[in-house]
């Protein structure tokens, strides 16, 4: 069975919870876990749900309007890897080394890197 999701957007909610060991970085001790709780809306009415951790509470905001920003650009949009993969390769090239759909690996990092620049 082949079920097609339709995107229809996320929603994002930050969190600080304490760390019940405080952990030592090379940017300093964190006593709590700045983390992002990102639900992945369908259409369709299927929650996928994901996170994401920054060492820095102060980041947050700059990474969920990241994430709006990316988000605003797949609304109605199908939910396939491969196909929001072959969307972005050239929209947004000066990340796109970090997540590859097509082999799953990070390929040529500083050419994908370049181009941006």
């Amino acid at each position: 069975m082949d079920v097609k999701l339709t995107f229809k957007g996320v929603k994002i909610k930050s969190v600080l919870p304490p760390l019940p060991v405080p952990l030592r970085t090379g940017s300093g001790i964190l006593t709590h876990a700045p983390v992002l709780l990102v639900d992945i809306l369908s259409e369709e009415g299927v929650v996928g749900l994901s996170y994401l951790f920054s060492p820095r509470k102060d980041l947050l905001k700059c990474l969920k309007e990241g994430i709006d920003a990316i988000a605003a650009l797949l609304i109605g949009r199908e939910m396939d890897p491969a196909k929001v993969s072959d969307h972005f390769r050239f929209r947004i090239p000066s990340i796109w080394w970090i997540w590859d759909f097509n082999d799953g690996k990070s390929r040529n990092r500083y050419g994908y890197l370049g181009r941006s620049f």
